[in-house]
């Protein structure tokens, strides 16, 4: 849940130059980042109580090269 916050920490800057979308007086709300951990935590938890497992290493590699991305774009 944590690093869903992180994520969208990074792209809502970048999100936020490129009009995707905006917030009021540019600033983003708390309740954005409280919502986001919220939702993630319950994704997690129904991963865990179904014991759904991913395998896939895929995941962490795009997790990884989307952080990157996001990283440059803002210092652009």
């Amino acid at each position: 849940a944590l690093l869903a916050v992180l994520f969208d920490y990074i792209i809502e800057p970048v999100a936020m130059k490129l009009n995707y979308w905006q917030w009021e007086m540019n600033a983003v709300p708390v309740q954005n980042y409280f919502a986001w951990f919220m939702v993630s935590l319950v994704a997690l938890i129904s991963l865990v109580y179904f014991n759904i497992k991913i395998h896939s290493k895929i995941f962490i590699h795009y997790f990884i090269c989307l952080i990157i991305f996001f990283l440059i774009l803002n210092f652009r």
